[in-house]
């Protein structure tokens, strides 16, 4: 490969949108793969992204000089989120549910409010621009580019396919405890950066809405396609999340708690049974009351914690609540016992 030279340069939108029409800049040159479409959900996604003003990747470009001696920028990777942006600054489609400011659903780009579209067009996008390849250096680069990542394990997977309500849903209840998730020593950051959280948020709105059945990463993947354009309930799970973990919250300021129910599988259940009795949820209807009396829940959790951790703790009991961590059975015994100590 011939030595290459690497610079870095941000371009806004409004940049971009003029390259394009100059002809500078091209979207597809013949070494990039076939460009499909994208859903109104992941286009949305992106474009919520740059609405609140946060980072996007770096786009990668050959800049050359062609046989007439005008310059040339070709995209080696990013076309799609290019072609993303310049289609909805030409008002090519309308904002889907999924985002987040709710007022601009069913928008193009020319319906946003001005604040917005001046946002937009001032949004500067990181390009690295590679100068002196051949087509063969741009080729070889290329799939450089897309091979030097992990497998991507299920959760990855159902981010990169969809980005409709429930995907949103998850991702920002998600994130909106990532604090509370390293904190209490239930996720570390290392398995968040390979969205554990956003896998367990999954699992708990999969029993929520399905009640407690097998997750298999299929089933699950089915919630997210079931409720990638419409999930009625967004609201009010989010609402209902919250509330339950405020009272999660309130429980772990006792340290024999928390040491108890910090691993994930125990959290999982404890949030369940709280959710149960403040709310109901499908198969567990008739434990709703509404209310939790923390004093009294919090005397009976700590009793039950303090015996737990005692080498005499009955070890058959010890290895129920352990065992089988995503067997149904084994689910459905710690939610019955735990629920025993909410009250």
């Amino acid at each position: 490969m011939a030595k290459i030279q690497l610079s870095q340069r941000m371009y806004s939108i409004l940049d971009i949108a003029r390259l394009l029409e100059s002809g500078e800049l091209s979207i597809q040159p013949k070494y990039q793969r076939r460009r499909t479409a994208w859903p109104v959900n992941a286009k949305t996604a992106l474009m919520d992204t740059i609405l609140n003003n946060f980072p996007l990747p770096p786009i990668y470009l050959r800049d050359y000089v062609d046989d007439s001696g005008k310059r040339k920028k070709e995209i080696i990777d990013g076309q799609q989120r290019i072609s993303t942006i310049v289609e909805f600054y030409r008002d090519e489609f309308l904002l889907s549910k999924n985002i987040y400011d709710e007022e601009f659903y069913g928008c193009t780009f020319r319906e946003l409010p001005a604040e917005e579209q001046l946002m937009v067009e001032d949004f500067e996008v990181s390009f690295i621009s590679i100068r002196g390849a051949s087509d063969s250096d741009i080729i070889s680069i290329f799939s450089r580019l897309n091979s030097f990542s992990l497998p991507l394990n299920s959760q990855e997977k159902l981010n990169s396919v969809y980005a409709g309500e429930i995907k949103t849903l998850i991702y920002e209840l998600a994130s909106e405890y990532n604090t509370f998730w390293v904190e209490f020593k239930i996720l570390t950051p290392a398995v968040i950066a390979r969205m554990a959280d956003a896998s367990l948020v999954s699992d708990i709105l999969y029993t929520i809405i399905y009640g407690t059945k097998s997750a298999s990463s299929k089933l699950i993947e089915k919630m997210y396609k079931e409720f990638d354009d419409e999930f009625p309930l967004k609201h009010q799970i989010n609402e209902h999340f919250n509330k339950t973990l405020t009272v999660i919250g309130t429980l772990f300021e006792s340290n024999h708690i928390r040491n108890v129910f910090k691993p994930k599988f125990m959290f999982y259940s404890l949030f369940l049974v709280v959710y149960a009795r403040l709310y109901g949820f499908e198969g567990r209807e008739n434990e709703k009351t509404g209310k939790i009396d923390i004093g009294k829940t919090l005397e009976k959790m700590e009793e039950f914690c303090v015996q737990y951790v005692q080498t005499n703790f009955d070890p058959v009991l010890k290895s129920q609540f352990k065992q089988s961590t995503g067997n149904v059975a084994q689910r459905r015994f710690r939610h019955e016992e735990i629920a025993k100590l909410v009250v």
